[in-house]
């Protein structure tokens, strides 16, 4: 079963729930407060452009060398599970959480994760006639349009060695239905975003914080410091994160704890 479909609505009920919310309060609902003014000169040069769905689409040129964050696979676990979290099910259920990396996924079904690897290669238990993974059902999830609090806890922690907490970033939410309205944009030919200014200490504080509804309301789907050395993205309704930097960089992530692969501008988005 290829699950293109299911994300593809997925995709579209996130951008739905979004715009839902903003309608409600579209500019009386604050950012967070650490947040100042972007200028004009903060974009300025600053260019996106590529072929529809690939990371080109999200990231600029020029940098040495690309890396891919998908976020984890949440799969459904007893009560009590180490390292799993709750929640409650709008039926009243609660249920258990564990994240399981896409290696960890793809090695249980002999796949070798590259930059192409796409979520239906390697999630899901495998049918007794081929061994291909099938949908698990409701046990499984992928949050989408947001940067996982303990992706960014790594990730920030290793940006810190190449821009000080204290040093300006340039931070910005897609356009649609976003409550983060100003008059600097970043342009791209297929979606922009409004752009302000943050510490990166603040921003990295702030993005650590357990995941709930404002939280993914008010996540950055761009983030870049004032001295372009690096470039974040997070796709706003999909579920991987994009880092462009130098190699030494890139390569730090790969020989991280986190579940990163390199990846180049043509690979398609997730």
């Amino acid at each position: 079963m290829h699950w293109r479909p299911i994300r593809d609505f997925l995709r579209w009920f996130h951008m739905m729930r979004i715009a839902r919310h903003a309608q409600e309060s579209p500019r009386e609902r604050r950012i967070p407060a650490f947040y100042t003014p972007a200028t004009r000169e903060d974009v300025d040069g600053l260019t996106i452009r590529g072929p529809s769905w690939t990371v080109g689409d999200f990231m600029p040129s020029g940098f040495e060398a690309y890396a891919w964050l998908p976020n984890p696979i949440w799969v459904a676990v007893p009560p009590g599970t180490d390292g799993a979290v709750s929640d409650t099910q709008s039926s009243g259920e609660h249920r258990s959480w564990k994240p399981m990396k896409w290696s960890e996924a793809a090695a249980a079904h002999g796949v070798t994760m590259t930059k192409d690897t796409e979520m239906h290669e390697i999630w899901g238990p495998p049918d007794p006639n081929t061994g291909r993974p099938v949908d698990p059902g409701d046990d499984w999830y992928q949050s989408e349009g947001t940067l996982e609090p303990f992706i960014a806890d790594m990730l920030f922690s290793i940006l810190n060695g190449e821009t000080g907490w204290g040093n300006t970033c340039l931070v910005g939410q897609w356009e649609g239905g976003s409550n983060w309205y100003t008059e600097v944009k970043l342009l791209t030919p297929h979606w922009s975003y409004f752009i302000w200014r943050a510490a990166l200490g603040d921003l990295a504080e702030w993005l650590r914080q357990p995941d709930s509804f404002d939280r993914s309301v008010d996540c950055p789907h761009v983030i870049w410091p004032a001295d372009r050395k690096w470039f974040i993205a997070t796709l706003y309704s999909g579920f991987s994160n994009y880092i462009a930097g130098s190699r030494s960089l890139i390569d730090a992530l790969l020989a991280s704890d986190l579940d990163a692969y390199e990846t180049d501008l043509s690979a398609l988005a997730t």
